[in-house]
């Protein structure tokens, strides 16, 4: 079907680059919620096919599935075993999820972690651009951290900041600083970040 062109291409480049995973964003704006769940079944079944994970990621600004639980409600209304979580700190925060729906979700479910951090603004006043480096903005970035990890997650994290903070410098330079910034998160989170254990 052509709506499912797509993720035949992002798996054909997935086995081309070896990938852990791949993801799906949970925001698309003429996604049809009755078909929601069939479509999430169809998409990972693709990608089961080719033994790759579906990683889906929870958008805070979307109108429905915008936060841990009601994400996780459609993936286990999909009841596929191959479809992940990806959390992502800004999301976290603009979704206003609460940490302790982690308590439903396995952490082998969690696929990966998105590491960002905004202005201490309210939530809803927030947009994607907004990002910055961690530690540069007002996010409760140490309690998220400390949640998802006293939750069992071992995998990785992945720093993720878009925006007219970083748009004109130096992708190098902003990974260094990203690295330095994270250096600051909990004892027991940084030193996973080189060594994930595998799912």
């Amino acid at each position: 079907q052509v709506r499912f062109d797509g993720i035949r291409q992002i798996l054909d480049a997935a086995i081309e680059l070896e990938s852990l995973t791949i993801g799906s964003p949970l925001a698309i704006r003429n996604l049809d919620p009755r078909r929601a769940s069939a479509d999430l079944q169809e998409g990972a079944a693709l990608a089961a096919a080719v033994n790759i994970p579906l990683s889906i990621e929870f958008l805070g600004f979307a109108e429905r599935w915008r936060d841990i639980r009601s994400a996780w409600a459609l993936v286990q209304e999909a009841g596929q075993d191959n479809v992940h979580l990806l959390l992502d700190t800004f999301h976290l925060y603009r979704g206003e999820s609460d940490l302790q729906d982690l308590q439903v979700v396995p952490a082998s479910r969690i696929a990966l972690v998105h590491v960002n951090d905004a202005p201490a603004r309210p939530p809803r006043e927030l947009q994607d651009t907004d990002r910055v480096l961690p530690g540069h903005g007002g996010l409760p970035l140490r309690t998220m951290l400390e949640a998802i990890h006293a939750h069992g997650y071992r995998g990785w994290y992945s720093l993720e900041v878009m925006g007219p903070s970083v748009w004109d410098r130096d992708p190098l330079q902003v990974v260094r600083e990203g690295a330095t910034t994270l250096q600051s998160a909990p004892k027991g989170i940084i030193d996973t970040l080189d060594r994930p254990e595998a799912s």
